[in-house]
């Protein structure tokens, strides 16, 4: 009886423990990817987070998720790490733009440079003139303006044209 027992087990546990190593888990619960099963789609593999890995193609690079579906497009010149707020800065032609990690576009890619989100607002520039964004990607002030002071009580100093 014991013999039987042993061979139901090595029939039944021991292929489950063999079974698709592409959804073995970190002890977050984050889903590891298989990273060989991505090397045959792109040319170059980084991981960004547990969970999420930067993917280049063609000189192209964009984000995927553990299974190696695609949260940023395939078609930027470069991807930045996340910040604390979960976005990450993108370059393409020349101009940054800002995505969450969820792959929800904020910011599109037409701005010369993006600072950090401070109290819920970025700081952005666009052909020598800066603006500010929130962080759902809606304008609070447009890039008109040749400098604009931090935010003091909800209101910034701004110069526009020497005034």
């Amino acid at each position: 009886m014991k013999a039987i027992y042993i061979l139901i087990s090595l029939f039944v546990l021991i292929p489950s423990a063999w079974a698709d190593q592409s959804t073995k888990r970190d002890n977050d619960n984050h889903l590891i990817l298989n990273i060989d099963s991505l090397r045959n789609q792109y040319e170059r593999i980084w991981q960004l987070t547990p969970s999420t890995y930067r993917v280049m193609k063609n000189g192209k690079i964009g984000v995927a998720d553990s299974t190696g579906a695609i949260i940023i497009p395939v078609e930027f010149n470069q991807i930045w790490d996340m910040d604390n707020n979960l976005n990450i800065k993108v370059l393409y032609n020349g101009k940054m733009g800002l995505y969450n990690l969820s792959g929800r576009i904020i910011i599109n890619p037409d701005y010369d440079n993006i600072w950090p989100f401070m109290n819920g607002k970025a700081k952005v520039i666009k052909n020598g003139k800066i603006g500010y964004f929130s962080q759902e990607g809606k304008i609070i002030i447009p890039c008109e303006y040749q400098q604009i002071w931090d935010f003091e009580n909800g209101r910034a100093k701004v110069l526009k044209e020497g005034l």
